[in-house]
């Protein structure tokens, strides 16, 4: 097992979570025996398929990165066609809150608090002209904005494009360290815009938005089912606390999965 040195200090929603990321994924391909796939996860996520499934469903896609992503337009008119999801990446709501965050210039103006007795920022709102944008971001016309779930699983190949030192990235690594929670926007403009690589716009995930809030649905021994017979090789979230019992169900039907592939 190896860390990071010197270790980062993140917080979250801050690019300090994007360098951390970074700094580790060169950490693991610094190696000759560095892995054909990585997968970026957080503490919430939980392993549901067995091993050998996992990298056959990864060879099989033809994919170099499976990333879920949609680009971040402005004008959005949303598909008559497609029913949105809600409170998720998919619905109608967040391509706009995802401009507003990552694309659109805020405008700030220098003002003084009187209850704090110092000099301050007002906040006026914000240019959403695609001729502003394109002169005061990357997002030129030919460099497009993309985001979505920051989880993600990928291959060398496209390891080497989110390590390289090229003048794209330094532009979005630099733009994105204003922005607020620029993971589930970085990795997917780095990915979505580089020639010739292969990106699948789903991250083989399990999460259910059903709740109707901002977090997904803590999942429990009645989601097995369906978490199953998604396909999924992680699922998320769960109650690190109380869910030994889901932990220990998954850990069983993982087993015998490889069991069986053993066998046969």
């Amino acid at each position: 097992m190896r860390f990071v040195q010197p270790h980062i200090v993140t917080g979250w929603g801050q690019i300090s979570v994007a360098l951390a990321f970074r700094e580790a994924l060169r950490l693991l391909y610094s190696n000759q025996d560095a892995p054909d796939w990585f997968v970026y996860l957080s503490g919430s996520d939980y392993p549901v398929r067995a091993p050998g499934d996992v990298l056959r469903d990864l060879e099989a896609g033809g994919a170099d990165a499976y990333i879920d992503h949609r680009q971040v337009v402005h004008p959005f008119v949303p598909d008559q066609n497609v029913q949105y999801a809600e409170s998720s990446f998919c619905s109608k709501e967040w391509v706009p809150l995802a401009y507003g965050r990552y694309v659109a210039i805020p405008l700030w103006v220098p003002g003084f608090s009187l209850a704090r007795r110092k000099r301050t920022k007002i906040y006026l709102g914000q240019l959403r002209s695609e001729r502003v944008v394109r002169w005061l971001t990357p997002f030129d016309g030919n460099l497009r904005c993309y985001g979505g779930e920051a989880w993600f699983t990928a291959n060398r190949r496209a390891a080497k494009v989110l390590l390289a030192d090229s003048e794209t990235n330094r532009k979005l690594h630099k733009h994105f360290a204003r922005k607020f929670i620029p993971d589930e926007a970085l990795y997917h403009t780095i990915l979505c815009n580089q020639p010739g690589l292969r990106v699948a716009p789903m991250n083989y995930r399990y999460i259910d938005w059903s709740g109707g809030t901002h977090h997904p649905k803590l999942l429990g021994m009645e989601d097995l089912p369906r978490i199953f017979e998604s396909g999924a090789h992680f699922a998320r979230k769960f109650d690190l606390d109380s869910g030994q019992q889901v932990f220990d169900a998954i850990d069983e039907a993982v087993n015998r999965a490889v069991a069986g592939a053993r066998v046969g």
